[in-house]
């Protein structure tokens, strides 16, 4: 699984209200509700199939200031990223990414909705939908990495 999914747009920066990002902590991929964005999808079956055991649930991102890891199946990728744009009420946000393994950057776009936030998945139609980990949550995924 990539690390991030390229969306396109563009606008200006709006401070955030709650810290230097509004994505700042480590999130959880959510089985559950992804599955949920999927069903709405018409899909390969063989896709479907793939994704609907085990998939999804076990990519931990950590946003920082000006950083983002991405941990999935035992690998770590890491970004830098500024701020691109953080819609009023921050249920929008958008940043350009420079994965530290490539040449290349993205743009990419966060749909927050509470705890959670939702990002498409490239060219299948639905989003991934990651929830925040709890500070206790955190520290016990942290301590796996030892």
């Amino acid at each position: 699984m990539a690390l991030f999914h390229m969306v396109c747009c563009s606008g200006a920066v709006a401070a955030s209200t709650t810290s230097c990002s509004p994505l700042l902590g480590a999130w959880r991929s959510d089985e559950a509700k992804t599955l949920a964005n999927m069903a709405s999808v018409a899909l390969p079956e063989e896709v479907r199939k793939m994704f609907e055991h085990d998939f999804f649930g076990s990519m931990v991102v950590e946003f920082d200031c000006s950083q983002v890891r991405s941990y999935y199946q035992g690998q770590v990728r890491e970004a830098d990223y500024e701020l691109v744009f953080v819609s009023p009420g921050e249920s929008d946000v958008i940043i350009q990414a420079h994965d530290r393994q490539s040449p290349h950057s993205s743009v990419l776009t966060y749909v927050m909705d509470g705890n959670c936030f939702s990002r498409d998945i490239d060219g299948l139609g639905f989003s991934e939908v990651f929830c925040r980990l709890s500070d206790q949550e955190t520290a016990r995924f942290k301590a796996t990495l030892q």
